[in-house]
């Protein structure tokens, strides 16, 4: 148990190696949260699957040797119930993760700006060759904001929406099965966010594309 918590929590693995999906895929969580999950985890039932092993590159390996263990601490666990700017504030910076993908960072994926403001680091399309998505700024800038205009309903529609993008690196489908109430939740904090005034262009663009202008 201690070994997944320390890959869901630090991104290393039980060889101590370095994760470094599980260091961008997953929030900081409370102890409530992850041991939740380990719980779950181990009411499933085996399955018989060989894996086949990670292949990294030189740079890969190279880039690897310079991430540390990851030690954000999570926000003050609120359970699910009623909707709440603060149970809104857990899941955007916690287990939600969206702070670690809509945060501005450098190529090491390290947080370098206002968080959940947008970041301009594109991610490739695995579904559709030359594109690329930018995770938008998800605070209520009028100018920048992706979501600043939206009113609770729009918000609430959209996560019932789901995936519309088949290559989009959003979890959507996760997302979709949150209760209404978490999806208010998060509307209510990241409206609650000051706004940053960050450009980052079109959310899904062609790759190679020009970065926008200020």
């Amino acid at each position: 148990d201690g070994q997944i918590a320390r890959v869901l929590r630090n991104g290393i693995m039980r060889q101590g190696r370095a994760a470094p999906i599980m260091m961008t895929s997953v929030g900081p969580m409370a102890d409530e949260d992850l041991t939740a999950i380990i719980s779950y985890l181990r009411t499933q039932a085996p399955v018989a699957k060989r894996v086949p092993g990670d292949e990294w590159g030189i740079v890969a390996k190279a880039v690897s040797g310079m991430l540390k263990p990851r030690t954000d601490t999570a926000p003050p666990f609120v359970s699910e119930g009623e909707i709440s700017v603060e149970r809104g504030r857990y899941l955007a910076l916690g287990p939600g993760g969206c702070a670690t993908c809509h945060t501005p960072t450098d190529q090491l994926y390290r947080p370098n700006g206002p968080a959940l403001s947008g970041n301009t680091l594109p991610i490739p399309d695995e579904a559709q060759t030359g594109h690329e998505f930018v995770p938008p700024n998800l605070t209520p800038d009028t100018a920048t904001g992706k979501i600043a205009a939206w009113d609770e309903e729009q918000f609430v529609a959209r996560f019932k929406q789901g995936r519309v993008y088949p290559g989009s690196p959003m979890a959507w489908e996760s997302f979709q099965r949150l209760k209404e109430n978490d999806w208010r939740s998060l509307y209510r904090y990241l409206h609650s966010l000051t706004p940053v005034r960050h450009l980052v262009g079109p959310t899904y663009r062609k790759t190679g594309d020009p970065p926008p202008q200020p």
